[in-house]
């Protein structure tokens, strides 16, 4: 293996690569491996062989556009479609039965109720009609 290295030249030692030293020489060790200054040769990094770094700094609204996009995704994930049915019965003057199958987008199954029974209700009824209403199925399509 034929490296460009001569002395004088600067290579990166330590755990991670960071630490600049100067080639003053090179050598063996007991076992024969070649060494540069009494270490190892592979464990270290050439400079001048490294490819130059660019500044890859993002800017700010690409970050804000990046990150749209994932919340975009996770939040479309986590929401499902439901379809509520409503069982026979009045509840605050409103017959929920009549609304027949109703499709809602929601995280959860209370979430599905809520929704529906709003939309079902139109205007008319409590807002806490949800927790006594009759739900005759509820399916996640």
């Amino acid at each position: 293996m034929k490296l460009d290295l001569d002395i004088g030249d600067i290579i990166l030692t330590g755990r991670f690569k960071n630490k600049a030293v100067e080639v003053k020489k090179f050598g063996s060790d007991e076992k024969g491996q070649p060494t540069i200054n009494g270490r190892p040769i592979l464990k270290f990094r050439i400079k001048k062989l490294m490819p130059v770094k660019e500044n890859k700094k993002m800017s700010k609204s690409r970050l804000q556009q990046i990150i749209r996009e994932e919340l975009s995704k996770v939040l479309n994930e986590a929401f499902g479609t439901w379809e509520v049915e409503f069982g026979r019965g009045k509840v605050s003057g409103v017959d929920y039965y009549k609304a027949g199958t109703i499709k809602v987008s929601a995280r959860t199954t209370v979430e599905a109720i809520k929704k529906a029974t709003k939309q079902a209700a139109d205007g008319k009824g409590n807002k806490d009609d949800w927790m006594a209403v009759d739900i005759k199925s509820l399916k996640k399509v």
